[in-house]
């Protein structure tokens, strides 16, 4: 959030953000909803002009659970114990051109038909802004060959998190 959105409301629980729907309703990725349950004091148009939009939409129960921004450093600035032999120099850090994405653990859902989330995303933000690049969509990092969404380990990200060398770190419920 940024100082000027603090204390504004995001609409929850009355209204509800596009990810995916058929085209046959669909108004687009992002577009925000009344949820049903609430349309006697809550109509769209309410929704999307008293609320507050959110700026990236994701798939419902993918269940974000850790957010983390990466930040690039420098190789030469890197403590000596990020200089190994076998990470050329590097630390073993992601690229400079991620500096600035939100790295994101989606838990994921456990009560759909076709289960969602259990992977690690990233979206590029721009540095200057905190705004998302392109169309703020998240991008797999981290993930189970599709169709599959579960792993057979039961791995379900948690949290993520950098060490000083910009290595990353990701928790799952059953470590």
């Amino acid at each position: 959030f940024t100082e000027e959105t603090a204390g504004k409301h995001w609409g929850y629980p009355y209204c509800w953000s596009e990810y995916s729907l058929k085209e046959s309703v669909a108004n687009g990725r992002g577009s925000v909803w009344a949820w049903p349950s609430f349309m006697d004091d809550y109509s769209d148009e309410t929704c999307r002009s008293d609320y507050e939009t959110s700026i990236v939409a994701m798939q419902a129960h993918s269940a974000p659970l850790g957010i983390t921004f990466y930040h690039y450093t420098p190789p030469e600035n890197l403590p000596s114990i990020c200089q190994t032999e076998n990470t050329n120099g590097y630390g073993g850090q992601f690229p400079q051109s991620m500096d600035g994405a939100a790295i994101i653990a989606f838990h994921g859902s456990w009560n759909r038909d076709v289960p969602t989330g259990y992977k690690v995303v990233y979206i590029p933000m721009n540095t200057t802004t905190g705004m998302p690049l392109g169309d703020g969509d998240p991008i797999d990092l981290l993930s189970h060959r599709p169709p599959r969404a579960k792993w057979r380990d039961g791995y379900r990200p948690v949290d993520v998190d950098f060490d000083e060398c910009g290595r990353l770190f990701v928790t799952s419920d059953g470590s």
